[in-house]
């Protein structure tokens, strides 16, 4: 059985524009993210992670919680998708994806991960000299979609 990795994605919108990393590794615009860490929840992971790819604070509704249960139940945010990903014959992730606001439109590189981070807007997802995946985009465009 191929281990499962828990992860986290975010589709940050700001000004009807959509923050996505240029991923070196893989060559490709992808949304930010990364692994939840152990004992991390997925809200602690989902801030972490957009604030280390990008310098970024993201808004989290009300609306956008599930409130703490009884006993050990703890609150969660609920994602706009759950996908599984290949990533290779002895590895798959299980990534929560949402779509969020960010607080500001100030986006900070982090350099030693990634070779560029930037704003799409609908237009510059059409690009297609750029590559973006059709997934991406489309997730993209819902994310804009959310926040008009």
């Amino acid at each position: 059985m191929k281990p499962k990795d828990f992860v986290v994605s975010c589709y940050c919108v700001y000004n009807g524009k959509v923050a996505l990393i240029y991923h070196t590794k893989l060559g490709m615009w992808l949304p930010l993210g990364g692994h939840i860490e152990e004992g991390e929840s997925l809200r602690d992971a989902l801030v972490r992670e957009v604030r280390e790819e990008s310098g970024l604070d993201v808004e989290i509704s009300e609306e956008d919680k599930v409130p703490d249960g009884p006993g050990k139940l703890r609150e969660l945010i609920k994602p706009d998708d759950i996908q599984e990903e290949y990533i290779n014959e002895e590895h798959n992730h299980i990534n929560f994806v949402y779509f969020l606001k960010a607080k500001t439109g100030e986006l900070v590189l982090k350099k030693d991960e990634h070779k560029e981070i930037k704003w799409f807007g609908p237009k510059e997802l059409d690009d297609r000299k750029l590559n973006i995946h059709p997934r991406v985009k489309e997730q993209s465009m819902r994310a804009v979609g959310k926040f008009k």
